[in-house]
């Protein structure tokens, strides 16, 4: 299996990191390393994939990258900010550490 990047407009691959065992996506950059949350949790699997791409994509600071649902979380775009200057914007689904999906549910349901 590929993790890819894909510039949108053109649609042309720009990056591609080859998934492999656990253990040996465990040995790449990013991953384990201290976020820049408040907690100081690890960088998870997700975060560590999404930063390694944007770095390999060679993302220029103020640029942009969008993800789905399993790269999406708040440790996501905090840290493709904080580390490499990228804006990012993810669906949030189940990463949802430090990201008040229940409150913003409870607005939408009593509002609608």
């Amino acid at each position: 299996m590929f993790w890819n990047g894909v510039e949108c407009i053109s649609g042309i691959l720009v990056v591609q990191d080859v998934v492999q065992n656990p253990e040996m996506q465990a040995l790449k950059d990013f991953f384990g390393d201290t976020s820049s949350l408040p907690d100081n949790s690890e960088i998870t699997a997700h975060t560590a994939e999404v930063l390694r791409l944007v770095d390999s994509a060679k993302i220029p600071k103020g640029g942009w990258v969008g993800g789905d649902s399993w790269f999406g979380s708040t440790s996501t775009a905090v840290e493709v900010m904080n580390k490499v200057g990228v804006n990012s914007t993810q669906i949030i689904k189940q990463n949802q550490h430090c990201f008040p999906m229940k409150p913003l549910f409870a607005v939408l349901k009593a509002r609608f």
